[in-house]
C-alpha cells in the first residue's frame, strides 16, 4: 500500500523490483474534514484505521494471493 506519506519513488520500485517481487497498491489516506465527520457520524471504527481499508487493495491483495505462490507475504 502506497500512501502520499508513506510511498516509494520510481527509483526505490526499481531498485526493490531487482531484489524482490514487488507489488503496489496507491491509496489514498489524506485526512479529509469530511471523511472524518461522515466516520464520526456513522462509522464504529476509528477515523485513523477507516482512511487505510481500500476496496482496490483487498482486491490486488487477494487476486495475487489466489494465484501466486509465496513463502512470505510482506505487508
Amino acid at each position: 500500500m502506497c500512501t502520499p506519506k508513506h510511498g516509494l519513488t520510481s527509483q526505490e520500485k526499481n531498485e526493490l523490483s531487482a531484489m524482490v517481487c514487488l507489488y503496489t497498491v496507491e491509496v489514498d489516506t489524506s485526512v479529509s474534514a469530511r471523511q472524518f465527520l461522515a466516520n464520526l457520524l456513522f462509522s464504529r471504527l476509528p477515523y485513523n484505521a477507516q482512511r487505510f481499508i481500500s476496496k482496490a487493495f483487498t482486491s490486488e491483495l487477494t487476486r495475487i494471493l489466489e494465484t501466486t505462490p509465496f513463502d512470505i507475504v510482506q505487508l
